[in-house]
């Protein structure tokens, strides 16, 4: 048994339905021009939210580079800036830790040298004075706001400079902390 299918189709002109089509072509032009301004004032709107969150976690990162290591990123928008938050959150409370690490090291060396005898002056690479312990200030009272001199610059002694350049050539050879006893 054999079935035939048959498509009937309907077609009135507009003008017969009392549709005038430049009437019909303004609906269109309208229709479409509301929805691009309803589709840019979207972007813009979402732009616009995005940015102010990303320039939140623009500030907080230069708040972490400027020194300020409590600083956290609390809020970011959606999902895909979580891992970029963590990532700073977690870089600025390694350096927090760091810093606090090299803080009390900084202290308790201070301490050793300030609680000895004997006069003792570090030098950097370059052959100035980083710091000088309290026994030093004492026997040499212009040695205290000697950082970034030379031993020269501040003790009028040549032999002292001597003293502290073969330590310095000797470092560089050795590449390892060298000392010298001056008396």
């Amino acid at each position: 048994v054999f079935q035939e299918q048959l498509v009937l189709k309907l077609s009135f002109p507009l003008s017969d339905m009392g549709v005038d089509g430049s009437r019909f072509s303004l609906h269109i032009v309208l229709t479409i021009m509301v929805t691009l301004l309803g589709a840019t004032l979207l972007s813009l709107f979402m732009t616009r939210h995005i940015s102010m969150s990303i320039g939140g976690m623009i500030r907080a990162a230069k708040d972490i580079g400027d020194g300020n290591y409590q600083r956290r990123i609390r809020f970011w928008p959606g999902q895909e800036f979580a891992p970029l938050a963590g990532s700073i959150n977690d870089m600025a409370q390694s350096i927090q830790t760091h810093i606090e690490t090299i803080s009390t090291q900084k202290a308790q060396l201070e301490a050793v040298l300030n609680g000895m005898c004997e006069g003792v002056m570090v030098l950097n690479g370059k052959g100035q004075i980083e710091s000088v312990n309290s026994a030093l200030s004492q026997i040499f009272p212009q040695t205290v706001d000697s950082h970034g001199k030379k031993p020269l610059e501040v003790i009028m002694s040549a032999d002292l400079q001597n003293a502290a350049d073969e330590v310095l050539a000797q470092d560089m050879e050795q590449h390892s902390p060298a000392q010298a006893h001056f008396q």
